[in-house]
């Protein structure tokens, strides 16, 4: 009778320990609303042009090629400084001016940004990390290595115009590999995440004439990785209670019972 009342105390202690195994992808973006009535924060940068966002169809659009051609517009959202994590949108582009060394008419964003950036303007008050961004042209997605303080571009041919696509960047500490409808694509090393602050960013974030876009956005995810940096992997609650530290705690109880 003492043996079974052991081992039910044990798995109530299991079973009271919060699971720190990732349950799976959190969707941050619906669609069917606007950002900023979902968490997100808004900067949209009036004074060099215009940008209109709407929603249509269950489907968010976003459209900085209305104004005089020097629009940005980014939406950012915190949630909280990982280094292990995925952030994925489903989108599709409807027109993209394209990018440059430093700056792409629409960009995804994992390395968060610099807080200055919260309440002084761009592009001289802080602002997105640049070399973390992953780029959208027309017929390509990619990361302009020159935005880490190097020479070239990495890049992924693909028409993002054609349909929606998931764009997923699986971020693990200062690289991010790439999948496009659950597909790897390429890896780029950013040392952004020296400065990461939990922030997440979408959007326009060119000032520059004619780097503008439009954009469709069905929905987008985060879902953070098992292991967490600088942390070693931990093994899941029921992993280490079954190990000797469950042995320790199965000769404790049984000492109290006795």
């Amino acid at each position: 009778m003492k043996i079974n009342k052991i081992y039910m105390i044990f798995w109530a202690i299991c079973l009271s320990i919060p699971s720190i195994v990732q349950a799976g992808p959190t969707i941050i973006f619906d669609g069917t609303d606007l950002p900023e009535n979902q968490g997100w924060i808004k900067y949209l940068n009036y004074s060099n042009g215009t940008a209109h966002t709407s929603v249509e169809d269950g489907i968010f659009t976003m459209d900085t090629t209305v104004g005089d051609g020097h629009s940005t517009a980014i939406y950012m959202k915190y949630v909280g400084k990982e280094y292990y994590f995925r952030y994925s949108v489903r989108l599709r582009i409807i027109e993209s001016g394209g990018h440059n060394l430093n700056d792409a008419s629409f960009c995804l964003g994992p390395y968060g940004f610099d807080s200055m950036f919260l309440t002084k303007p761009m592009p001289y008050h802080g602002g997105p990390p640049r070399g973390g961004m992953l780029y959208f042209d027309e017929y390509a997605v990619g990361n302009t290595m020159a935005m880490n303080y190097q020479s070239f571009d990495i890049s992924y041919t693909i028409d993002t115009t054609d349909n929606f696509h998931l764009y997923t960047l699986e971020v693990k500490s200062d690289y991010v590999d790439v999948f496009i409808d659950n597909n790897s694509v390429f890896t780029y090393y950013s040392p952004e995440t020296i400065i990461t602050d939990g922030f997440l960013f979408f959007g326009d974030q060119c000032n520059e004439f004619g780097l503008d876009s439009q954009v469709e956005i069905d929905y987008i995810t985060y879902e953070r990785l098992e292991t967490p940096w600088p942390v070693k992997p931990i093994p899941a609650p029921s992993s280490i209670l079954l190990g000797g530290s469950g042995i320790g705690l199965l000769v404790l109880i049984r000492k109290k019972l006795t």
